[in-house]
């Protein structure tokens, strides 16, 4: 952990990774959302690798990864990640991180 002192010059860095996120709306995407507004408003870096659904904008600290639409599923936004595609966009963006967090809608 660094010193308070070092934060000023060198603030902290969180990465959040998920399953969901907007536009997909759901309690999980609200709660990324309402951390990462909230962290960044005390001067900490946050990142975020989540699905990727379509044609989302590009979003500054927001790593979008390719998922496939899952057939026969009630719900069109669900989508299945290729683990070693979560993996890379996560260690490339975990290197210099204090802090990783995950959070799903699965448990």
């Amino acid at each position: 952990m660094r010193h308070p002192d070092n934060l000023r010059n060198n603030p902290m860095r969180v990465l959040m990774v998920s399953n969901v996120y907007f536009p997909r709306i759901n309690g999980v995407s609200a709660s990324i959302e309402t951390f990462r507004k909230t962290l960044q408003s005390c001067g900490i870096e946050v990142d975020i690798v989540v699905p990727r659904y379509g044609n989302e904008l590009e979003e500054d600290g927001v790593i979008r990864v390719k998922g496939k639409q899952i057939p026969f599923v009630s719900d069109a936004e669900d989508r299945r990640l290729s683990w070693r595609k979560m993996k890379r966009a996560v260690l490339e963006r975990a290197r210099d991180c204090d802090l990783i967090h995950r959070k799903t809608n699965s448990g």
